[in-house]
């Protein structure tokens, strides 16, 4: 089994979701995280195989600043609570906002468990951090999916990251 992004996109199942405000991505220490938060609602039958996500930082990191792919420890029927708002979801095919997808992104959110570190996949390691670009991508591929009553999040260790989020997937039935 291949997973080929194009195949996903033409047939219409693949989304995307951005920050809309620029964010501290939290630690993993605390229910209550910001950033950019997918959640894949438990009961959704579809399975969310995660093509990418990226951080753009707002502001130059002045200290040493690892950013982090962070998932649910396991599965939850607890429903995630927003405390901003929903973001909206748009078809990557250019369709739009059609609330075809049934995952759901946040700018913040309570989730039921707290979030583990998952991926590390960007490192600022200067004082200050002066040099290279400031965004970040972490190519997944299919290598991460998130089952229904899971969630992906964004979290650092070091110096907080302030920035925009962004992530892309596939849904695909679970």
């Amino acid at each position: 089994m291949s997973f080929d992004i194009a195949e996903f996109n033409l047939a219409g199942q693949v989304y995307t979701a951005c920050s809309q405000v620029v964010k501290a991505v939290t630690l993993i220490n605390t229910k209550t995280v910001t950033g950019l938060i997918l959640v894949n609602p438990w009961g959704s039958g579809k399975k969310l195989i995660l093509s990418e996500m990226r951080f753009a930082h707002s502001t130059v990191p002045t200290a040493t600043s690892v950013l982090f792919l962070c998932l649910s420890a396991a599965p939850s029927s607890v429903t995630v609570t927003t405390t901003s708002g929903s973001l909206n979801i748009y078809g990557a095919d250019g369709s739009g906002a059609t609330g075809k997808s049934l995952a759901r992104a946040f700018n913040a959110c309570v989730t039921p468990e707290f979030p583990v570190y998952s991926l590390p996949f960007s490192y600022a390691p200067t004082t200050p951090a002066l040099e290279g670009d400031l965004s970040r991508r972490l190519q997944l591929d299919g290598a991460i999916v998130l089952v229904p009553g899971s969630f992906a999040s964004l979290s650092y260790l070091g110096e907080a990251a302030t920035g925009i989020g962004e992530v892309v997937w596939a849904e695909v039935d679970a």
